[in-house]
């Protein structure tokens, strides 16, 4: 393997820890994930926002290191995103 290689190759070494948006709805004991994970949080949140109109009890964002974005930020990220009127 000559140099330019192992340097393409170590490029490609680096994971991108995935965000995932994670709710429960009312009545329901499951907790559902998103099918898609997301690279950035913002991508995340976008997603979360369409959830919130099924009125879930909870919904939060889980990402690398344990990092957690709670309920209330995403709803006022989610009203911060909504068209004026």
């Amino acid at each position: 393997m000559n140099a330019q290689d192992r340097r393409s190759e170590r490029r490609f070494e680096v994971a991108v820890m995935p965000y995932v948006v994670k709710w429960r709805l009312s009545g329901k004991s499951q907790t559902f994930e998103s099918s898609a994970t997301y690279a950035v949080p913002s991508n995340a949140i976008d997603f979360a926002c369409s959830v919130f109109k099924q009125h879930p009890i909870d919904i939060w964002v889980e990402g690398p290191g344990g990092i957690r974005i709670e309920r209330g930020v995403i709803f006022r990220q989610c009203q911060d995103r909504r068209p004026s009127r």
